[in-house]
């Protein structure tokens, strides 16, 4: 009995292992998995410029209903009755496009702001079929960036793609040179077009008179002298907020996305 218990005790025994094959199997639906799986996850990461233009766009929106509200579009009166008085001018008219530009700042979260640059009334080129006067009230030549009919129907795509263009000129101009109106806290670099508003370019859609001006304001999130990260938009003297072409599609991302 005692030696059949030994003979069990000093029995060897084997343990079964992976077969070569199987190890090769295993490995090859790893890498078919890990192709599928890592490029779905990193679309899945959102870019962070993104992030911070589709954040500009809602702040701005958010801002310019308050200072609509508040009647800043719509000051007609002398240059001390302005909220926000420019010490570096004399004179109301000057004062008065550098108002909205003002007014916003104080509004945003903004780490710095000088409202003197006019970068975008130098880079703007003109488009045709805007029937606009040859200055504002300060003697600056008024923009072309204004909202125009195709057929019956308003052309918002030609516009929504000229605010991009003219956004990408400026930046690749003039980002080197910090030649920035604001720049926010979150790192978004502002470029304002200064004007006041006083543009009254309409068309007529549906027997209705809507405002065709957009004052242009643009952002980059990155301060890389990259168009990836530069958006456009348009604000009317109302209020009204138009994203450029690229903001859109994000913001229809996100849409999709919901």
């Amino acid at each position: 009995m005692f030696e059949k218990f030994l003979k069990i005790c000093r029995k060897k025994t084997y343990k079964k292992g992976f077969t070569l094959a199987e190890v090769m199997i295993t490995f090859t639906v790893i890498a078919i998995l890990a192709a599928i799986l890592i490029p779905t996850l990193l679309n899945s990461i959102p870019d962070r410029r993104e992030i911070k233009a589709k954040k500009a766009y809602h702040t701005l929106a958010k801002a310019l209903e308050y200072l609509t509200n508040d009647g800043v579009y719509k000051d007609t009166g002398s240059l001390n009755a302005l909220y926000y008085i420019d010490t570096t001018v004399t004179n109301y008219a000057t004062a008065r496009n550098r108002y909205f530009c003002n007014n916003l700042a104080e509004v945003l979260n903004t780490k710095t702001s000088d409202c003197t640059y006019n970068v975008l009334n130098t880079k703007i080129t003109s488009t045709s079929g805007c029937t606009f006067s040859s200055s504002d009230n300060s003697g600056m030549s008024k923009k072309g960036l204004c909202l125009q009919l195709s057929g019956s129907n308003p052309n918002y795509s030609t516009l929504q793609a000229n605010f991009d263009t003219q956004c990408d000129n400026a930046f690749s101009t003039y980002a080197s040179s910090d030649y920035v109106n604001l720049v926010t806290t979150d790192g978004i670099y502002w470029l304002i077009q200064l004007t006041d508003f006083s543009n009254s370019t309409s068309i007529t859609v549906n027997s209705i008179n809507i405002p065709a001006f957009y004052n242009l304001i643009c952002i980059d999130t990155a301060k890389k002298n990259d168009e990836d990260s530069v958006y456009g938009i348009g604000v009317r003297w109302d209020g009204k907020i138009l994203p450029g072409a690229k903001l859109e599609s994000l913001l229809e991302d996100r849409d999709d996305d919901n």
